[in-house]
């Protein structure tokens, strides 16, 4: 298995996932096709939660995401959450810019419809 690495356009955020169980979501997120898009995220997560990955440190550090990015995140966050069934070690970090209340909401909002546990740090 190899990591997956997308790197960020005007559209669509940085993306690395990581075999070690470092992964990072960061940048905008506003696709034209988001579904197509976040299917090679779901396919590489999938493939490596077989994999029964000891740890799993995800950190998110989002300046926007549009509504259907919205969704597409709250299934993400779940495939992640799943990953405790196989017995992995779960971290999810939320890093946001300490006077963005607005990305901090987001990401409450995100933890809360997703039933995950996140941390949050300012940067």
């Amino acid at each position: 298995m190899k990591n997956l690495t997308l790197e960020k356009t005007p559209q669509t955020p940085q993306i690395y996932l990581q075999t070690t169980g470092e992964l990072l979501i960061k940048g905008i997120s506003t696709p034209q096709n988001v579904q197509k898009f976040y299917q090679q995220v779901f396919d590489w997560l999938t493939e490596f939660k077989n994999t029964n990955p000891k740890s799993v440190n995800l950190t998110l550090e989002i300046e926007y995401l549009n509504t259907s990015s919205s969704r597409i995140f709250v299934e993400l966050l779940v495939l992640i959450k799943s990953f405790k069934d196989v017995g992995s070690d779960l971290s999810i970090t939320w890093r946001y810019e300490e006077e963005d209340e607005d990305i901090y909401d987001l990401g409450e909002d995100l933890r809360l419809s997703s039933k995950t546990e996140f941390k949050y740090v300012t940067i």
